[in-house]
């Protein structure tokens, strides 16, 4: 199929020949142009191109770090699983109660039992010292100076208290 045909700017008629030739050229030929030059700029209707990458859609490596962190660390503690597992099915299946404690020596427990006889020793010389030190004020004086008081201010004033 010829191309030029396709975009001719009225379609051929019977007519005379040689009748608007050079104005069918002309307008052919513009027409045929425009066609060229909207089918190079054209832009395609489906959008193929990649989506944008957004900041929070990065990938978070010190994330991805942790998970194969936590990930060794699972595969370890299965890794140790197994091999119990694997010695328990090994052994003769006779009972497992021993106990192996090693007891750890008393030297912390001594010395705990000896901070604590320094501290109640310190605290009986303190409650000591406190009961044998007697006090600068005297009760019984600071008592008979607040009645004195208040007899005088009775005096002065217009409206005495009744004391009863």
């Amino acid at each position: 199929m010829n191309k030029k045909v396709d975009y001719l700017a009225f379609p051929a008629t019977v007519g005379t020949p040689g009748q608007y030739s050079k104005m069918r050229r002309q307008m052919d030929s513009e027409n045929y142009r425009l066609h060229l030059n909207q089918m190079e700029t054209a832009k395609p209707v489906i959008d193929n191109k990649a989506p944008k990458r957004y900041v929070h859609d990065q990938p978070n490596t010190k994330k991805l770090e942790r998970e194969q962190q936590r990930l060794k660390e699972v595969q370890r503690e299965n890794w140790f699983l197994a091999s119990k597992i694997k010695k328990i099915t090994a052994s003769k299946g006779s009972l497992d109660n021993w106990n192996n404690y090693q007891r750890k020596s008393s030297g912390y427990f001594d010395r705990w039992n000896q901070e604590l006889e320094r501290i109640s020793l310190a605290n009986q010389a303190m409650l000591k010292k406190m009961n044998s030190i007697k006090s600068d004020y005297d009760h019984d004086k600071l008592t008979t100076d607040y009645e004195v008081t208040r007899e005088y201010m009775a005096r002065l004033t217009k409206y005495p208290e009744d004391h009863s």
